[in-house]
């Protein structure tokens, strides 16, 4: 659930501070469903995208069937991390 309340609660910070990686716990499953794309819209819409292993792009359309376990949020620049 902390993923969630990080959503609801850190609007402030992502404001004011680059933060250009997050990893993060992605739980996959029926039961977390609601969760996982409240999670995957407020990233998106904050410029992150999903990525494994730090630079391989996920497929946002595949974000509840079949991402890994870990996930890598990286600012859309790209070109300064990877």
């Amino acid at each position: 659930w902390a993923e969630i309340y990080l959503c609801q609660t850190g609007d402030k910070v992502f404001d004011f501070v680059n933060i250009p990686v997050i990893l993060m716990e992605w739980d996959i499953g029926a039961r977390h469903d609601t969760r996982m794309r409240y999670v995957l819209k407020y990233f998106l819409g904050r410029g992150y995208v999903a990525t494994v292993e730090m630079c391989k792009i996920l497929d946002e359309n595949d974000a509840l069937r079949s991402w890994p376990p870990d996930v890598f949020w990286m600012k859309m620049n790209l070109s300064e991390i990877c």
